[in-house]
């Protein structure tokens, strides 16, 4: 009679293959851990440059230009001429130009003020105002940034690295292939297979076509991040978790369903 054998999961047949995505560094005795999850607090950022002599041309570019700056360091801010293009008015006369154009402010206008003034947005950068977590990495001169980025309702944060320039202001950096990250979920929520790409390659942009200071990527609340770096231990660091009152209070009744759509 043969025998069955069982596996390290009590059930009969061969031990299973597990993944063959490559796991993250094991924790050592060396790896660093941040002692307390930090404190979100107001951080010197770098702003964008904002042209003094640029005037909005609608309610749409008014609410953008704080964030992506104006004027020839503008990111989405248009020229006349850069908007001819994009309209396919090049070359029209004046009058034409112009009222491609002012159809377009009209809009814009239009939009932002059927939003109430409001324009909901994720993915940019800190700004000047905007609660920061920022964690140092130990023997760098470089730190890791966490925001909300728009992203509370999809529970993640947004990451980058910055370094402090000499006006003693946060500057983001990219990686550069320097670093690698591996987020840890809490139990009970899968773990992502392997490092993280960042945004903009998840977008088809390759490392070396990402601006310099734009890199981000996204990170799960409540998680915990492995930074593997050459020449040095693991690194390891805490995601904060954000304080969810209003979950409690859109909770029915013991035995209704919650009215709360999406916790």
């Amino acid at each position: 009679m043969s025998r069955n054998t069982k596996s390290s999961l009590g059930f009969p047949g061969p031990q299973p293959q597990l993944s063959q995505y490559p796991a993250p560094p094991p924790a050592t005795s060396s790896t660093s851990r941040n002692p307390q999850q930090p404190q979100p607090q107001p951080q010197p950022q770098s702003v964008p440059n904002i042209d003094a002599n640029w005037r909005p041309r609608n309610a749409l570019e008014a609410l953008l230009a704080p964030m992506l700056g104006s004027g020839p360091d503008g990111v989405h801010i248009f020229t006349d001429d850069q908007l001819d293009a994009h309209l396919g008015v090049t070359g029209k006369p004046a009058d034409v130009r112009a009222r491609a154009r002012q159809r377009v402010d009209e809009a814009a206008n239009a939009a932002i003020e059927e939003a109430n003034g409001v324009l909901s947005i994720w993915g940019f950068k800190p700004g000047a105002n905007d609660k920061v977590h920022v964690i140092p990495i130990p023997n760098s001169e470089l730190f890791v940034r966490l925001w909300d980025g728009g992203l509370a309702d999809d529970g993640l944060f947004l990451l980058d690295f910055a370094e402090r320039g000499p006006d003693g202001t946060l500057k983001a950096t990219n990686s550069r292939g320097r670093f690698k990250l591996y987020p840890q979920s809490r139990p009970g929520i899968p773990n992502w297979p392997g490092p993280l790409i960042s945004l903009e390659e998840a977008f088809g942009y390759k490392e070396h076509e990402i601006k310099e200071g734009a890199e981000k990527f996204s990170v799960p609340e409540a998680s915990a991040c492995i930074l593997q770096r050459e020449h040095h231990p693991p690194f390891v660091f805490d995601v904060p978790a954000r304080q969810r009152s209003v979950l409690y209070a859109g909770l029915g009744p013991l035995g209704r369903t919650s009215t709360f759509a999406n916790p």
